[in-house]
């Protein structure tokens, strides 16, 4: 055989060699250097692979002392882990598969502290769902906290009752019960004749007679009741409603007083220390933060899961003639393929935990599953489901975690804040996305707190006997257009004891604030109750009365033998 020349063969193992020295010498840099500019593109910050190992005889790949950095807190690692060991299917990778059978990853670890900053030279621009996140929840409110040393004891505080909302919503709850009275006025009169049909039909019903004209008039007797009943219920229904509409107009008008108490205040110069702002000023920043950067990364891992739409081929020129055999596959496989892995780490307080990470790959139609995460410690719980399988896709995230540490956390700003020292946490929340809608909520509460405070020395003795809180993220929506709630007790304790402390004056200037407000209210508030008081008496009284008429005196009128005609 001619090409078993000893030419042929030398080139064929020079040529084989020569691979091997390429793949020794520069793939596992090259690899390094891939991960690490691919995972600082996704992460915004820096990414560290302290070593990186491969074998293409024995298909494995080894990982250890990967740390990818938080760009939101560059001296926070979002996660890192020891040791990553990945066994890679060689069959498949010679059909451009990369498939990993069988993986194990030690030693994961989440928000642990960095000797160094993890921000990159280049700053990533965050995208529409991180900013969403960021102004909704990070902005800071003043909530009036810089009006407190600006008060003055000859501050004068006037009221302009055309200008009160309250005192607005009064007055157009009694009109409407004025125009109500109107129009019931006359039903009186409308009564009385009904009374005098009522006599009639009685009459008629005593009279003598045969069997046939007692039927006659007990059927027409039974007609004028059915017709009296229908609308004397009728106009019952129609009244009860009239006041309804009145009594929740007032209630609205008792919860306006707040607001129009708060504008007067801020326009007076005065701080209104709205609880809510407050809240959101001392846990906005570092929830938002927290929060912009999970939802990140679960919008990320979504996409990345989905199938990209095919692109179509580029025209080639006109190959020779020549068949293509295609061998069907007993197993084909996507792109990439993790099919399980094993998972072990350490939570922030050293307690262990273990997982599973599987079904990880480039087409989920193809595979047919979920990618899931499972992770279980003694106190702590969390699941994640990526269904890319059927379009449009969703994703759930469930959580559970008891104990976590808040020592550090930084509350606030430097005007209104405070370090935890000591304390710790319970957290509870679900996450979904369904296509690009989200939808979820997280419940913390804190106990066990020892703050520092910094900032207005009037709020100081407030959060140093703040021992705990509770807080609540409500998000619905899509991107950019996301609504994002926050709600928690410690803006409204905080408010009081603001509030308590306050100079005197300004003490004085919001009791002769309220004091005034309370007399104008009062007196409109009045005056409606004795316009609804009316209404009852003139109106709706007369209407049960003549109700309960009509039944009474045909039922003791009716001959006997017909009264089962009449029942209703």
């Amino acid at each position: 055989m001619s090409f078993l020349r000893k030419g042929n063969i030398l080139a064929l193992v020079g040529g084989a060699v020569l691979v091997w020295l390429a793949a020794a010498l520069f793939l596992d840099p090259w690899l390094r250097r891939a991960l690490v500019r691919y995972g600082q593109a996704a992460a915004g910050a820096k990414v560290e692979v302290g070593a990186l190992r491969s074998s293409l005889f024995r298909g494995s790949l080894s990982l250890s002392g990967v740390a990818v950095a938080d760009k939101n807190e560059p001296m926070k690692n979002i996660v890192e882990f020891d040791a990553a060991v990945l066994r890679v299917s060689r069959r498949a990778a010679l059909r451009g598969r990369i498939v990993v059978s069988e993986a194990s990853l030690n030693g994961l670890r989440f928000g642990t502290p960095r000797k160094t900053s993890g921000a990159l030279p280049r700053s990533f621009e965050p995208t529409g769902l991180e900013r969403a996140v960021l102004s909704r929840l990070g902005s800071a409110q003043d909530a009036g906290i810089s009006k407190l040393s600006e008060a003055k004891s000859n501050a004068v505080v006037e009221l302009d009752a055309a200008k009160l909302s309250c005192l607005k919503r009064l007055d157009e709850a009694k009109a409407d019960a004025d125009a109500v009275t109107q129009r019931y006025k006359d039903k009186p009169a409308e009564y009385k004749a009904m009374e005098a049909e009522l006599r009639k039909a009685v009459e008629e019903l005593r009279a003598g007679g045969d069997a046939l004209r007692k039927a006659q008039a007990a059927a027409a007797a039974q007609r004028k009741l059915k017709a009296m009943l229908s609308k004397v219920e009728a106009d019952k229904k129609e009244l009860n409603a009239d006041l309804e509409r009145i009594r929740s107009a007032a209630k609205a008008a008792e919860a306006l007083k707040g607001e129009d108490l708060d504008a007067v205040l801020a326009a007076a110069g005065l701080p209104s220390l709205d609880s809510a702002s407050l809240a959101k000023r001392l846990l906005g920043p570092v929830l938002a933060k927290r929060f912009s950067t999970a939802l990140y990364w679960m919008d990320w891992t979504r996409k990345r899961l989905a199938k990209k739409p095919a692109q179509a081929e580029a025209p080639t020129r006109q190959r020779r003639k020549g068949v293509d055999v295609e061998f069907p596959l007993k197993h084909p496989y996507p792109v990439f393929l993790l099919e399980q892995a094993s998972v072990s780490g350490f939570l922030e307080g050293g307690a262990a935990f273990e997982g599973r990470l599987s079904g990880v790959t480039s087409d989920a139609p193809m595979y047919g599953k979920p990618a899931r995460l499972e992770l279980e410690a003694s106190s702590f719980r969390t699941l994640a489901v990526f269904d890319q399988v059927r379009s449009p896709g969703s994703a759930a995230v469930e959580f559970e975690a008891d104990g976590l540490p808040l020592a550090g956390v930084e509350l606030g700003d430097g005007g209104l804040g405070a370090v935890v020292a000591e304390g710790r946490a319970k957290a509870r929340g679900e996450i979904r996305l369904s296509g690009e809608r989200w939808d979820g909520e997280l419940r913390l509460d804190a106990e066990g707190l020892e703050l520092q405070p910094r900032g207005l020395d009037a709020a100081a003795p407030v959060l140093r006997g703040l021992k705990r809180f509770q807080a609540r993220i409500r998000l619905s929506g899509q991107g950019d257009s996301m609504d994002l709630s926050l709600e928690s007790d410690i803006g409204k304790a905080l408010a009081a004891a603001l509030l308590k402390q306050a100079s005197g004056a300004l003490a004085d200037q919001r009791k002769a604030l309220e004091e005034k407000l309370a007399v104008l209210y009062d007196a409109k508030s009045s005056a409606l109750r004795e316009r609804l008081g009316g209404l009852e008496s003139s109106a709706l009284g007369p209407m049960l009365k003549q109700e309960k008429a009509v039944q009474e005196a045909l039922r003791s009128a009716m001959p006997k033998g017909f009264d089962k005609l009449f029942r209703r």
